[in-house]
């Protein structure tokens, strides 16, 4: 049977900086078993991209890297994808594929019976962190830019906790026909580097800070925005990369969950992220059980919560944005 590779996420564990990486240097060989591994993208009609076109669509994207087609179980695309995949195959390659919203599309793929009808098995690859921590970063990624969320807790109270299950939703393509195997990852310091090991590959040195993308935004870019809502979508994260490219601010993204908020999340993930445990390599086990982050609400305690007023965009900050911006708009024009 032949064999792919899912990256399937979660969001905001690094992917996109994988993507990124992968989409640029998309051919490598595992030393070990010799195996011939190509990153490839399924497109929209069912194509596969790779090699050389794959690294000049990635250039020309604003986002600097390419992902697959989230809807990827369509049965409209089904014999084309499968012709795609034959010739990738036929040329001794693995393919290796990536989109951090897969996730939560495994009952997609059980209804069109996916791996069956492409004659495939998958090798699954996911990447966890904590659910706080998740959280105040997708809060800035997406749920911020949305009109009905003002503040976090809109959201709780609209959607339930339920969301941020990683381990049933792991379990859930646990029970696909056609997944042979789900490799479950800590968020590390250097995703690129922890993927690649997973294939007995060393990226060269310096490699992974190149390709950091979609890192978060710092609290002044947060405040121009959230000021400016129109240039900011929950579906146009392309402005924060942009935005991080040419204006340079210190900071981290603003902290917005309160300790009782982080006691919440955690009450509700507890008994999930206890299934997760067993999910992990037995070093992973150790790390997840001795981090508090994942079990105590105490551990935020001492972390400043921003406000309504905190998150108000000052005359000198805006003219500090402006005089950044017109430096850049120089240099471009040179």
């Amino acid at each position: 049977m032949r064999k792919v590779y899912l990256h399937i996420g979660f969001g905001k564990t690094g992917s996109s900086s994988l993507q990124s990486f992968l989409s640029f240097n998309p051919e490598f060989q595992n030393p070990e078993t010799k195996e011939k591994l190509m990153y490839c993208c399924i497109l929209k009609d069912g194509k596969i991209i790779f090699g050389d076109e794959l690294k000049r669509r990635a250039e020309q994207n604003p986002f600097k890297y390419l992902a697959s087609l989230p809807e990827i179980a369509n049965i409209e695309i089904l014999d084309v994808l499968k012709s795609e995949l034959d010739s990738i195959f036929e040329r001794g390659y693995t393919p290796i594929f990536s989109h951090e919203s897969w996730w939560q599309r495994a009952d997609d793929l059980r209804d069109t019976n996916f791996f069956n009808k492409l004659n495939i098995l998958a090798d699954v690859i996911v990447y966890i962190r904590p659910q706080v921590d998740w959280f105040n970063s997708a809060w800035w990624q997406w749920f911020a830019w949305e009109d009905s969320f003002t503040k976090p807790q809109d959201l709780f109270d609209a959607w339930g906790y339920n969301f941020m299950l990683w381990g049933s939703y792991i379990s859930e393509w646990d029970t696909l026909d056609g997944v042979n195997n789900i490799t479950v990852r800590l968020q590390p310091n250097d995703i690129i580097e922890d993927f690649l090991g997973l294939f007995n590959h060393v990226p060269a040195p310096g490699m992974s800070q190149k390709y950091r993308v979609n890192i978060s935004l710092p609290p002044i870019l947060i405040k121009f925005l959230l000021k400016y809502s129109f240039l900011r979508r929950k579906r146009t994260a392309h402005v924060d990369i942009i935005l991080s490219k040419f204006l340079k601010f210190e900071g981290k993204s603003p902290w917005i969950i309160s300790t009782e908020l982080a006691h919440q999340i955690i009450t509700a993930n507890r008994l999930d992220n206890e299934k997760l445990l067993g999910m992990l390599d037995e070093a992973s086990q150790e790390i997840m059980k001795n981090d508090p982050s994942w079990w105590d609400a105490e551990h935020y305690k001492g972390r400043y919560v921003f406000n309504e007023k905190d998150l108000e965009l000052s005359n000198k900050e805006l003219l500090s944005i402006i005089a950044q911006a017109i430096r850049s708009l120089i240099k471009l024009g040179k």
